[in-house]
């Protein structure tokens, strides 16, 4: 009886646990589902910063409890994301580093990969380069173990961006260009346009600016076509800095509007900052200071709530340039004291951050050292220092008080340099922008006067000679084609002044569009065409063209021209060659033009060569020195 007893005590036991273990099971399945369900918010919720935050804290909060790995990890990484997409990057770290480590355990190397180019990200925001590029590595070996081309290419995306950042933008384009070749083999559209607006950023920051606005709008076009204007913001931040650099404030004033509802409505605070900062620019320039000083105002708030030392100094000195123009300039002073304050910042945070970090850690092994062989001699000296005590607290003070007086001379003395500096850098300002602005309307005037003038009497005369009598038409004929092609060269001249210095790949452009009437005639461009030539070379070279074009044109009862140009790292060749009846060197080589053809090769540095056979056709190439 007794053994009966135990066997249905203990089966009621079973019994009992198996209810509970249900009941526990179906609580942890609702319980999961929960974390489940808030993770989708935050995902449905990605353009709306503060419910994605929201969502994100309740899901992480919730998943603690869960034994699911996979949710633990997933939950921590949305709770990152949330935290960058409001502008806290910095907070964003620890959460990258749990899911890292809960993937890791997962053995998931996609998602492994995510997590360091999470980190690298927040790190790029800290410009901490160091942990950037050890977590940008780390994440491309993930993504090329899980064959993940996307991933690749955003990770080369960042490193562009550092590269950039650091003004070395051969290696940058590399990168973006390679982000834009592994996103378009993704279908990664979203990526496609984010590389097309890094590309145009890169070329506007090298003066390539025909370059940076064709990558700049095929990036706004595509955001566009998807349904991803809000990725627009920055598109648009890019082309008003192309155009405020070009002083056409309408046009910088429309694109930096555009740039900070955008990015107001996604809650990209940063970029919003410095829209205003621009803004303000603008309104100053049309001398509207205070409306400039009220943008500048809510840059500030924004720039103190980021802790963006940039954007503090930008908008201090714009502040102070206001103020000063407002009739304040006790004010303005101020304000240009904070900004020098943040400028140090800034330039600490820029150039010194590896260098503090390694001056730390060798001064904090230096001082362990030093306590360590301290406390080996406090024995020994104990009893000298209770006898030297009294003569070194009056040594001390002594030294407290000459150490003051000095401080206090030197602090006066450099509070007045920083005055007269901060004078003098605000007077090259004004001069700097005064001379920018002064030679840019020189030249345009050149240019309009080229064009309107010169341009106007030469179409007037081209008009007025389809009036004279039939009797004339042969003469009219020829000074109607002579007329005509000085206008088109008028157009050419202009077009040359208007140039500081032009891509080969845009010279390209522009040679076949001046002898696209040509059908004889080829143009093949090779090598590097992103090189620069400057404002005298492409001059030289245009018209070197365009000689010896016309005196194969003239001259060779050639059937085919081709005009080849092929760029190194060092030099530029120029070859211009046809199939011609050629000529006798001997007795020809001074004419043709051949002699001033020599001499514009030679005033650029270059070396000049021709070669002619009858029959055979005739080769002129040119050879000079990129800078």
């Amino acid at each position: 009886m007794k053994s009966f007893r135990s066997w249905s005590c203990l089966l009621g036991c079973i019994l009992l646990t198996l209810i509970s273990s249900s009941h526990l099971s179906a609580q942890t399945k609702a319980a999961d589902e929960e974390v489940e369900k808030y993770l989708q918010k935050v995902k449905q919720s990605f353009g709306q910063p503060d419910s994605m935050l929201r969502y994100a804290k309740t899901a992480y909060a919730k998943a603690k409890s869960t034994k699911q790995i996979n949710l633990k990890a997933n939950a921590a990484k949305l709770l990152g994301v949330a935290l960058h997409v409001n502008s806290k990057s910095m907070e964003a770290i620890p959460y990258y580093e749990e899911s890292l480590r809960n993937f890791e355990t997962l053995k998931d190397t996609l998602e492994i990969g995510k997590a360091h180019l999470n980190l690298a990200i927040s790190y790029s925001a800290k410009e901490d380069f160091k942990q950037t590029i050890h977590h940008a590595l780390l994440a491309l070996d993930q993504f090329k173990l899980s064959m993940n081309e996307s991933g690749e290419g955003r990770v080369y995306n960042l490193l562009g961006m550092i590269y950039s950042s650091q003004k070395e933008m051969a290696k940058a384009l590399n990168y973006f260009h390679q982000y834009v070749a592994l996103s378009k083999r993704a279908g990664d559209s979203v990526e496609v346009a984010s590389a097309y607006n890094n590309l145009g950023n890169t070329y506007m920051q090298m003066n390539k600016i025909d370059s940076s606005l064709y990558f700049l709008h095929l990036g706004e076009q595509l955001n566009s076509s998807i349904g991803m204007e809000r990725n627009n913001g920055a598109v648009y931040h890019n082309l008003g800095d192309i155009y405020l650099s070009r002083n056409d404030q309408t046009k910088a004033l429309h694109y930096f509007n555009k740039s900070y509802n955008i990015n107001k409505a996604s809650n990209h605070k940063r970029l919003q900052a410095t829209s205003l900062v621009n803004l303000a620019t603008i309104e100053s320039r049309k001398k509207l200071f205070q409306k400039a000083a009220n943008y500048l105002n809510e840059a500030l708030v924004l720039g103190k709530e980021l802790n963006d030392f940039d954007v503090l100094n930008s908008a201090y000195k714009g502040l102070a340039m206001a103020e000063n123009e407002l009739g304040r300039p006790a004010e303005a002073y101020r304000l240009l004291k904070e900004a020098f304050v943040y400028q140090d910042s800034v330039n600490v945070n820029r150039n010194n951050s590896a260098l503090m970090e390694l001056q730390t850690r060798y001064e904090t092994e230096k001082s362990t050292q030093k306590i360590k062989d301290l406390h080996q001699q406090t024995t020994i000296q104990e009893l000298k220092l209770k006898q030297q005590r009294t003569l070194l607290i009056a040594s001390l003070s002594l030294l407290l008080a000459v150490s003051f007086l000095a401080y206090f001379i030197y602090n006066q003395r450099r509070q007045k340099e920083l005055q007269l500096k901060l004078k003098a850098e605000l007077d090259l300002q004004k001069m700097a922008l005064l001379s920018k602005e002064k030679l840019f309307a020189e030249r345009k005037r050149i240019s309009n006067d080229l064009h309107d003038n010169i341009g106007s009497y030469l179409t007037f005369i081209n008009t007025a000679m389809d009036d004279i009598e039939k009797d004339q038409e042969g003469k009219v004929k020829q000074l109607k084609g002579l007329t005509s092609e000085t206008i088109k060269e008028l157009r050419k001249t202009v077009w040359l002044i208007n140039k500081d210095a032009v891509s080969l790949e845009e010279f390209e452009i522009k040679l076949k569009d001046f002898f696209k009437h040509l059908s004889i005639l080829q143009i093949k461009v090779s090598g590097q065409k992103t090189r620069v030539l400057n404002a005298s070379q492409v001059t030289e070279v245009f018209r070197l063209i365009q000689e010896a074009v016309n005196n194969a044109l003239k001259h060779s009862d050639a059937s085919q021209i081709i005009v080849q140009l092929a760029a190194s790292e060092e030099k530029l060749q120029v070859e211009v060659s046809d199939n011609g009846k050629g000529f006798d060197q001997r007795s020809n080589s001074d004419g043709f033009g051949l002699n001033t053809m020599r001499q514009r090769v030679e005033h650029i540095g270059g070396t000049f060569e021709l070669k002619s056979e009858s029959p055979g056709g005739t080769c002129i190439t040119a050879v000079f020195h990129l800078s």
